[in-house]
């Protein structure tokens, strides 16, 4: 399970039993995500496409705050 959830390019894995603890380094920041599985591989591996997604769009929104952040523009 865990080379699985790696190679979906988080920077940690833990697994215990069946709860998955994943978390990703962004800059100075970490996204910390906890599952818990309801299956097996193709659960893992659903979960893992639908994070990925997630996870492209927060450093999608991320970005482009920062872009503006950095031009004196910020906004919520």
């Amino acid at each position: 399970m865990e080379p699985l959830v790696r190679s979906a390019g988080f920077d940690e894995v833990a697994v215990d039993g069946e709860t998955v603890r994943v978390a990703n380094d962004v800059g100075p920041a970490s996204i910390e995500l906890t599952l818990e599985l309801v299956g097996d591989l193709l659960d893992a591996a659903m979960i893992e496409r639908q994070r990925r997604a997630e996870r492209s769009a927060q450093f999608d929104w991320l970005e482009g705050r920062c872009e503006s952040d950095g031009r004196g523009e910020g906004s919520t």
